[in-house]
């Protein structure tokens, strides 16, 4: 919701919005399709959509993979994004939805992020352009551990996983760090700083690294170490 303005994500993939003062009774202002499931053409969009905090710009998921930003004005998309790896069927429409938490602004509105469902992938966008930054996921941790291990077990670990995110996350402002939990109860924090690292670490720092670290050694070294480590 903004000024004046009321946005909501329906059915069939369809993002509404009452602008200009208009009544909800009279229907909305515009009607924006992002993109429909092919298992339930009438399926909604899963997570709330998020509005800048200077209220120019409106980004939501759709019921399948694509993740949009629109013009709040007039409903025109301003930008798509499509997964290289969507799970799709047919003529390539996905059959499920991506994204079940709402995306987060940076308090500035310089940088998005959001939270894929199916593997907890974290990624920070140019919420402009849609440019990727990065993406963050447990495949990271996995293969720290697996070339810095020398034990048989840990040798053998593939660099994929499938760590599936399905509640909100949190990005309190001015701290730096993005929350989330995925569906076995794990919680992470990502240092994702403002301005930007090149790559989160897994927790808070008050200084920020040039490449990320993982959970600090003990004691923390001064300043971050250049290679990610965990503990």
């Amino acid at each position: 919701r903004m000024s004046g303005g009321v946005f909501l994500g329906g059915t069939t993939s369809v993002v509404s919005g009452w602008v200009s003062g208009r009544s909800l009774e009279r229907g909305p202002s515009w009607r924006t399709l992002l993109g429909e499931s092919r298992r339930v053409i009438s399926a909604p969009i899963e997570s709330k959509v998020t509005l800048s905090h200077d209220e120019t710009l409106l980004c939501s998921a759709s019921a399948t993979t694509s993740f949009h930003c629109l013009d709040p004005q007039t409903g025109s998309i301003l930008w798509s994004e499509q997964p290289d790896d969507d799970d799709t069927s047919g003529n390539g429409v996905s059959v499920n939805s991506l994204y079940l938490s709402q995306a987060k602004l940076s308090r500035d509105d310089l940088f998005l992020y959001t939270i894929r469902s199916n593997d907890g992938t974290v990624s920070q966008r140019n919420p402009q352009t849609g440019e990727s930054y990065w993406e963050w996921s447990c495949s990271d941790v996995m293969s720290w551990s697996s070339s810095s291990s020398s034990t048989s077990s840990n040798s053998n670990i593939q660099n994929t996983c499938f760590d599936s995110v399905e509640a909100e996350f949190s990005l309190p402002f001015n701290t730096g760090t993005l929350y989330y939990a995925d569906i076995y109860g794990t919680v992470m924090a990502l240092n994702v700083n403002f301005p930007i690292t090149e790559h989160p670490s897994m927790s808070p720092s008050n200084i920020q690294s040039s490449t990320p670290t993982m959970l600090p050694s003990i004691p923390p070294s001064p300043p971050p170490t250049a290679i990610p480590t965990i503990h």
